[in-house]
């Protein structure tokens, strides 16, 4: 390796500027896959229920009075379609940005208490099964705890109410959340159940599946403004794609546009197109990002090529001199190979450098995750396997100068 080393030092700006391109390449490829990555995961996250056969309704303005009325009938029109299992007025579902935060504890709350925020769910009877909710401990909500639950002030009146699993791990880690006593801001609730993760109306990074469903036993004018949309469970899937049942979407439309006359707006969509909707922007971030490291190695790649080819032109007498001494055609190959090995790992070195700096840059101005280190090693491979691809050509190019032809300059 040593007269490869010595011959960079004759080299330098050449030597500088694949040095270069390597470590602007780690740096961008490092931070770009991890990026996309976490824009992915929260694309695919799970969610704890049959998002295959649920459809979402959403009203909006109107009077509440008038709300409360066209709550109870258009209910009950809903639920007498033959395609429908099952349907529960609510205040939010799953990705509909209809947020309700709630701050939780196992204590009484006051200042100094150590609170977890979660989302909160009310639905009449029936929501729990149109939300396709599913009880992994305890049991599930009773017609007795939808009795006279109401809402007073944003503050749910009723006692029992369920958490989902992440809740109850964050707040009873390694407990029994079933039977728990959970305290509000005004006042506590009994847990009576535990349900599989659901996602919450508006995401949190640091936990997408807090929340906790509420029972309300009526649709009032009290509570009618917050109550505005309806989950409806489907006898059979069919609307992963909206234009599967445009017809029941249509028919459960022109109910809640007939029942809801003074409501401003009512739409009725599949859950499916409703997560599509609310990650489109996480969606088009990841692709742009990917196309981001693609081009990236793309650039990367001709660069070096391109380098090494113009290295390799320059130094054809000093190879033809090396043929002549004796060296073989695999020698001179191993000769380019390990000069770019030695570049590359400089390269590596300084552009992970580079690409820690750049992410901690990004936690301390704006948000994110830390760097996890796999993604460097995953980097560097990546750049040595393409700086490797890029110098095989420019490589095999130089073992077919013959002494005689290099010393006549051709």
């Amino acid at each position: 390796m040593s007269p490869a080393v010595s011959a960079l030092k004759r080299h330098r700006l050449s030597a500088t500027l694949i040095v270069l391109e390597i470590i602007v390449a780690m740096a961008v490829l490092v931070n770009v896959i991890h990026l996309t990555v976490r824009h992915m995961r929260e694309v695919s996250l799970p969610n704890g229920i049959d998002e295959t056969a649920l459809l979402v309704a959403r009203i909006g303005g109107g009077n509440p009075a008038d709300n409360a009325d066209a709550a109870r009938s258009a209910l009950s029109r809903i639920r007498a379609l033959p395609q429908v299992a099952a349907a529960a007025p609510t205040n939010a579902t799953p990705l509909s940005e209809a947020n309700f935060v709630a701050s939780f504890s196992t204590v009484p709350q006051n200042h100094d208490t150590d609170t977890v925020s979660a989302s909160s769910y009310f639905g009449l009877e029936g929501f729990a099964r149109a939300l396709d909710l599913r009880v992994i401990a305890g049991r599930p909500l009773q017609h007795d705890d939808y009795v006279g639950a109401d809402l007073d002030l944003f503050t749910p009146t009723g006692d029992a109410v369920l958490v989902t699993k992440s809740l109850a791990e964050q707040l009873w880690p390694g407990g029994h959340a079933a039977g728990a006593l959970l305290y509000g801001p005004q006042r506590a609730y009994h847990v009576v159940g535990v349900i599989d993760d659901i996602l919450r109306p508006s995401m949190d990074a640091a936990n997408p599946f807090a929340a906790v469903v509420f029972p309300l036993g009526a649709v009032t004018a009290v509570n009618a403004p917050f109550v505005s949309q309806f989950a409806i469970r489907l006898k059979a899937p069919g609307c992963v794609e909206a234009d599967a049942c445009e017809k029941l979407i249509a028919s459960i439309d022109s109910i809640l546009r007939t029942e809801y006359a003074t409501a401003e707006k009512v739409s009725v969509d599949s859950f499916a197109h409703m997560r599509r909707a609310y990650f489109s922007a996480e969606t088009t971030t990841a692709w742009t990002l990917l196309l981001a490291a693609i081009l990236t190695m793309v650039f990367t790649g001709l660069g070096i090529f391109g380098l090494t080819s113009f290295w390799v032109q320059q130094r054809r007498k000093q190879v033809g001199v090396m043929r002549a001494l004796g060296a073989s055609r695999t020698a001179v190959f191993g000769y380019f190979l390990g000069q770019n090995a030695v570049l590359t790992a400089a390269g590596v070195v300084l552009g992970g450098g580079l690409a820690v700096s750049a992410n901690h840059a990004l936690l301390v101005y704006r948000s994110g995750t830390a760097l996890p280190f796999q993604y460097i090693l995953y980097g560097a491979l990546a750049v040595f396997a393409l700086s490797l691809l890029a110098t095989l050509f420019p490589s095999v190019l130089a073992t077919r100068v013959s002494p005689a032809s290099a010393m006549r300059g051709r």
